[in-house]
């Protein structure tokens, strides 16, 4: 799904909306364009955006044909994340390695 730049300037912003950063500034992070502003890297905005999105929010503003490395960069803290999320998250990268995916999970 291909969402327009303004709509996903629009999202990042909602995702960091404790920082004063222009949501060019953070689309350019995101886009790998610009490595980092203060602390703010690539990484750190993936793993933003996961935890404050919802799922069709969060793969809309990736190509599908770098959606897997962008979910491998996700930190998953178990103590924090619900097992259903950290299992829904192993299905999407082992379906997007296109391995064989178990329907008992």
């Amino acid at each position: 799904m291909n969402i327009s730049k303004e709509r996903k300037k629009e999202l990042l912003k909602q995702v960091i909306w404790d920082y004063n950063i222009s949501p060019d500034l953070l689309l350019s992070i995101l886009e790998d364009k610009q490595k980092k502003y203060s602390h703010i890297d690539r990484k750190y905005l993936i793993n933003r955006c996961f935890n404050y999105l919802n799922w069709y929010q969060f793969v809309s503003l990736f190509d599908k044909n770098e959606l897997l490395n962008v979910l491998q960069e996700i930190n998953v803290d178990s103590r924090k994340t619900g097992k259903k999320t950290i299992l829904g998250l192993e299905f999407a990268k082992r379906f997007l390695r296109k391995e064989t995916l178990s329907s008992s999970g």
